[in-house]
C-alpha cells in the first residue's frame, strides 16, 4: 500500500495518519513530478552554463511580465534551446 506525503525539515510527513509494524521496511521515493521538476531543473542549469560559456549576445526569450517566475522562465528558455538546436 502506498502512502502520500511531504518533505519537512528533511522528515517524510504523511498526509493521513498511518499505524506501521514496529522495524517495518518502507520504501521512500519521490513523486513523478517531483522528479521531472529536478530533471527539467538539472537541463536548465546545464543549458544556461552552456549559454554563459558560449555567448553573451542572445536576445532573451523572456518578457518582462515572466521576470520572477522562475519555473516560467526555465521553460522559456529550454523551448528557446531547443528551437536553436541546443541538446541536451
Amino acid at each position: 500500500m502506498a502512502h502520500r506525503g511531504r518533505v519537512r525539515n528533511g522528515v517524510v510527513v504523511l498526509e493521513e495518519p498511518v499505524t506501521l509494524p514496529e522495524g517495518a521496511e518502507v520504501r521512500v521515493e519521490l513523486a513523478a513530478k517531483d522528479q521531472e521538476d529536478s530533471s527539467l531543473e538539472a537541463k536548465y542549469q546545464e543549458l544556461v552554463a552552456s549559454w554563459k560559456a558560449k555567448s553573451r549576445f542572445i536576445s532573451s526569450p523572456v518578457s518582462a511580465d515572466v521576470r520572477g517566475n522562475v519555473a516560467q522562465m526555465r521553460d522559456l528558455w529550454l523551448r528557446w534551446g531547443r528551437a536553436e538546436g541546443y541538446r541536451w
